[in-house]
């Protein structure tokens, strides 16, 4: 449509869809980013904001951000929320006003809500009106609905340098029409620089995908490291382009939420126009077919794990990750791809014409608790009674090894120095923003063991990991030596959630639990929501109905009371008595099993039983950690949680029941391999970092 002259004007269905998915997408970014940033505020910039309503309609981009930042579920967080509008007509401009006066005039007396209407151009306004409201002290989301080419890049640059801001820019057809006649000031406003101009030497078809690709390019290199592209298309075949940057993968996925709820709407249909063979997609009888020839094609090249290929369907195409599954399935189907046992876990390759290493049996219909191409399932199935296995897509094969860095760090815990090894992924910039994630391990253990391998490897996949020595166990403070305390491991897992928060570069914060410490992270996030995501792997969850049940009500009397005698003997002569914590010959130990290799990762030099590590026990701390209840502590859990067991890892029901009473999201796991794998074997740390890394970027970030 032509730029209209008068102050009201008819809202088009481009327009209408494109409200919709706004006002969607609103409805998740105002609560999740005033939660968390509590202490600078947020601000909204409609930087061509219009009257405010249109002739056949009252709602408009100004009046779906009023309404959203006014909901108790944002106002009740009490975080400073600043609306910026600014119209370049002075008729609309003093329409909007006086439009959001009389609508929202409980918006005068809320406090923490701070409203401005600007006339001017765009251009020359919103640096200094954000500025005008403190809006650069905290994330910036700018709605550049212009006419065309009226979004200077210089607004998109400064808006990426504000840490977890984003952009949604619309551009209409009357943009490539302009370029293509040679409208050089707004192309050099628009791209910054003059490549656009090669456009004149293209022919008609070329024009468009060249000026969207080349767009899309801008908003990188403006700092947006991801950008989803959309064509909106209406029942008369006109489009309109919407172009979307963020620097968090979680705001893309709740984008593409709203994007799906919409399709359908007032005649509209979206497709990405970065491929022209690609049909519109409908939300009621959705179209997989261009997401299936793309997971092919990219299995062709080279084999790929599910994860990667649920980042693909993310991040580059216009399809959500959650629908690679069935499209994977229905492959499985025509026989496109295949499974491949490799060690103890399956993973699809494409079958094509590269000869694949599985048989008939291995490729099986989704609803069989055998087929391993089953993941993702939240809780049991109520139809066979099993719970996922994770898997991935493609043969993994080994890649060359990414750089991290580590440093020792220490921080502080009621007084005691409590010593770690920090792990920051290849190209690590203290300018950055990443997300964190504190890794602990089994009873006894020490940062040099499992917790440093499940480390690696999320800084490997792009994490900020922390991996550190509980008090009283390797080289952090307290006394006495090797003493457990549940309690202690809490407060020292928060800690180290302090330490982390305080860095300028970490933007939220996860806890991966394995074995003993699954009990003292879920624990913990129960108490502290700067947990923002929670994991455990092969978790043992101690509990008195367990060892009732493992001891006998006699057993367990017994090691309390000789607990609660070691403990006096040390309050009264300061000497501590140990027992081994792992043994294969010798009663005494806490956890004894006469069967040569039980423990091997404990006793074998070339494992677990590195020089840092110490195999005994303060007896005296037995008794706090036989009377530990971590399970109980599961409906305080609202925290997004992941558990990965095993049938063969410790106590599966007790794993079970952990996930039952979580109140909050949460996702099982249900894998193979026995409960020390989980320690040390390359398949199955593999497929649990794969599994953990997809659900942490999921709910980590700013969002």
């Amino acid at each position: 449509m032509a730029v209209p002259t008068d102050v009201l004007w008819e809202r088009d269905p481009h327009t209408a869809a494109k409200h919709i998915l706004l006002r969607r997408y609103l409805s998740a970014w105002f609560p999740i980013m005033a939660k968390q940033f509590r202490d600078t505020g947020i601000t909204f910039l409609d930087a061509f904001a219009g009257p405010g309503e249109y002739m056949n309609s009252k709602e408009s981009s100004p009046s779906i951000a009023m309404t959203q930042a006014m909901r108790n579920e944002v106002a009740s967080t009490r975080t400073q929320t600043r609306l910026v509008f600014i119209e370049d007509d002075r008729r609309r401009a003093a329409h909007l006003e006086g439009l959001l006066a009389s609508r929202f005039p409980q918006s005068s007396s809320a406090a923490d809500l701070v409203t401005r209407v600007h006339h001017g151009r765009c251009g020359d306004l919103y640096e200094h009106a954000i500025a005008e409201v403190g809006g650069w002290a905290g994330p910036v989301f700018a709605n550049l609905d212009g006419w065309g080419a009226d979004t200077d890049l210089k607004i998109v640059r400064r808006i990426a340098q504000q840490q977890s801001s984003e952009v949604l820019v619309t551009f209409k057809d009357q943009f490539f029409v302009r370029f293509a006649n040679g409208e050089q000031e707004a192309g050099e406003r628009v791209f910054g620089h003059g490549d656009w101009r090669r456009v004149d030497e293209m022919s008609t078809p070329q024009k468009k995908p060249f000026l969207l690709g080349l767009y899309r390019q801008c908003l990188h290199d403006a700092g947006f490291p991801y950008v989803l592209t959309l064509e909106m298309i209406d029942e008369g075949g006109h489009s309109l382009h919407l172009f979307f940057g963020t620097t968090s993968e979680i705001a893309v996925r709740k984008f593409k939420d709203g994007l799906w709820e919409v399709d359908g709407v007032a005649g509209q249909r979206f497709r990405d126009p970065r491929d022209p063979n690609q049909m519109s997609f409908d939300i009621l009888q959705p179209d997989f077919t261009p997401l299936a020839n793309s997971i092919v094609e990219r299995l062709e090249a080279r084999d790929h794990n599910m994860a990667e290929l649920c980042q693909h369907a993310l991040l580059e195409t216009i399809y959500k990750d959650s629908h690679v599954k069935p499209v994977v399935d229905s492959l499985l189907e025509q026989r496109r791809v295949a499974l491949v046992h490799t060690g103890r876990s399956y993973e699809e390759r494409v079958s094509g014409s590269r000869q694949h290493r599985c048989s008939d049996e291995g490729v099986s219909s989704s609803r069989s608790p055998a087929n391993p191409a089953f993941w993702g399932r939240r809780g049991p199935s109520a139809d066979d009674g099993h719970y996922p296995t994770a898997c991935g897509v493609g043969a993994r094969v080994p890649r060359q090894a990414r750089m991290t860095m580590t440093s020792k760090i220490t921080f502080d815990r009621d007084g005691l120095t409590l010593v770690g090894i920090l792990f920051t992924p290849d190209g690590f910039d203290e300018a950055g923003r990443y997300e964190a994630i504190v890794v602990q391990g089994s009873f006894s253990s020490v940062k040099e063991m499992m917790p440093s391998t499940y480390a690696r490897k999320f800084a490997e996949n792009g994490f900020v990991a922390l991996a550190f020595d509980y008090a009283h166990y390797g080289e952090s403070a307290g006394e006495p030596r090797q003493l457990e305390s549940p309690a202690e491991k809490v407060s020292d897992l928060q800690a180290a959630v302090s330490y982390l928060t305080g860095l300028p570069y970490v933007q939220a914060v996860g806890m991966l639990g394995i074995c003993t410490s699954a009990g003292n992270a879920v624990e913990l996030a129960s108490l502290d929501p700067r947990v923002k995501a929670l994991a455990t792997v092969a978790a043992f969850l101690p509990g008195p109905d367990l060892y009732s049940t493992m001891y006998g009500a006699e057993g367990l009397a017994e090691r309390k009371s000789l607990a609660e005698a070691s403990r006096r003997k040390y309050e009264d002569t300061g000497e501590v008595d140990f027992v081994p914590t792992y043994s294969e010959t010798d009663p005494s130990a806490v956890n004894y099993r006469p069967t040569p290799g039980a423990y091997d990762y404990y006793l074998n030099e070339e494992r677990g039983n590195v020089p840092e590590y110490r195999n005994e026990s303060a007896v005296m701390g037995l008794a706090e950690f036989l009377e530990s209840d971590p399970v109980s502590k599961a409906s305080a859990v609202s925290t997004p949680t992941m558990i990965v067991h095993s049938d063969e890892s410790a106590f599966p029901h007790e794993a079970k029941r952990l996930y039952e009473g979580i109140r909050g999201d949460k996702e099982l796991v249900w894998a193979d391999g026995n409960h020390f794998d989980y320690y040390d074997s390359p398949a199955q740390i593999d497929n649990a970092v794969a599994n953990v890394t997809r659900f942490f970027r999921s709910h980590l970030g700013t969002r």
